[in-house]
């Protein structure tokens, strides 16, 4: 996705320039018409003379736009890739898509290929300015943290400048897929005052409940944001908040695939101060963290969010596992939703999502046959 939004923005700034650069003859305003009289002014020859030559110089510089412009989305294009897992391994029949930015009258092109059995993967012959490459491969996560995803052939300026050397390819890197567990997926906004009055969530439920009765409890003090002598709001106002674990902990965390939540080290809360004044200043934070909960009964991982302005809310993203387990690995195959628990209890949710598993490349192929119409049992044409 990265990759095609990449794309998708090289390709606006190509549809401006081919506006700008096409706005020549067609788009330039007709040359007025000079009415002459029976005795012509003193100026009239010289001031033709100038207007013709402004339009030559006018159509010239287009015309040299033209000529770099092309020259800039027409640079030769060569690629070579690596792709390996999370010990370094080569990882054979990863699905690589390119998508690259050109002067073709789609003003862009694309190309697939598969990575062999050393991970190695090229593109060739292509002609353009910015390449996008995407890496995925079923069972396996695409690393966002560790892969770059676009590169530039024409602008040596840019910091994705990039020259080929099939001696030294691009690595990408993917991690395989472990054992996902049954989780609850939470993804909310809650408001809170801005007065230290406390807001508990009950986050198996995805609901906010009495003091005493939450799993998760937040509380912010936000002053007001003043005006200076011109009247004008200042920069920044005091604020801090609170996120805190009642029978449990919290742990701040950074891996990309950090999936089973800690034994130890957990703290009672997380807090985030902001005064007014500091050189960073923000009205909203994001922390990555594990949450122990319900004394051990309950894990999660995800983002605790504060949002100052505006409407004054956090945000909880959170793979939540109510078994007990520090396995927090998703699948949404085995999504446990908040709906099946209000309608069947927490329990059994819990066993129907354990008991349900990824679809086999058959039955998915089946599934396909099904939706297109054709008979079960039967290969599409």
């Amino acid at each position: 996705m990265r990759a095609r939004l990449l794309v998708f923005l090289a390709l606006v700034a190509l549809g401006i320039g081919l506006w700008f650069l096409g706005a020549g003859e067609d788009h330039l305003p007709a040359p007025a018409t000079v009415k002459r009289s029976a005795e012509p002014r003193p100026n009239a020859t010289k001031t033709s003379t100038s207007t013709n030559a402004d339009e030559t110089s006018h159509l010239q510089r287009l015309e040299e736009l033209r000529e770099n412009f092309h020259r800039e989305w027409s640079h030769p294009i060569e690629f070579y890739g690596k792709v390996v897992d999370e010990n370094g391994d080569p990882v054979e029949g990863a699905k690589v898509e390119f998508g690259w930015t050109d002067t073709s009258e789609d003003g862009h092109s694309e190309a697939t290929t598969l990575s062999d059995a050393d991970g190695l993967f090229s593109l060739k012959r292509a002609t353009g300015k910015r390449l996008g490459v995407e890496i995925k491969k079923d069972g396996y996560y695409t690393s966002w943290q560790k892969n770059q995803f676009s590169f530039e052939y024409s602008n040596t300026n840019e910091s994705i400048y990039h020259e080929p050397d099939a001696s030294n390819p691009v690595v990408f890197h993917l991690k395989k897929k472990g054992e996902a567990e049954a989780l609850i997926r939470l993804q909310k906004h809650f408001k809170v005052p801005k007065d230290g009055t406390a807001v508990e969530v009950d986050i198996l439920h995805g609901k906010p409940v009495a003091e005493g009765f939450g799993h998760v409890k937040v509380q912010c003090w936000t002053d007001p944001q003043q005006k200076n002598a011109q009247g004008l709001y200042e920069r920044g106002y005091n604020w801090r908040c609170i996120l805190t674990i009642p029978d449990g902990g919290v742990v701040e965390r950074d891996g990309e695939f950090d999936f089973l939540a800690p034994e130890h080290g957990y703290g009672e809360f997380l807090e985030v101060n902001m005064p007014k004044g500091m050189e960073r200043w923000t009205s909203d934070v994001e922390r990555k963290v594990f949450i122990r909960a319900a004394n051990g009964a309950v894990f999660a991982r995800g983002i605790f969010r504060m949002i100052a302005a505006g409407g004054h809310s956090f945000y909880l993203e959170l793979d939540i596992n109510p078994s007990g387990s520090r396995n927090l690995e998703y699948a949404k195959e085995k999504e446990i939703t908040q709906q099946r628990i209000g309608d069947v209890g927490l329990g059994r949710a819990l066993e129907e999502a354990r008991q349900r598993r990824p679809k086999t490349a058959e039955e998915e192929a089946e599934e396909r046959r099904h939706l297109m119409g054709q008979p079960m049992g039967t290969a599409p044409e």
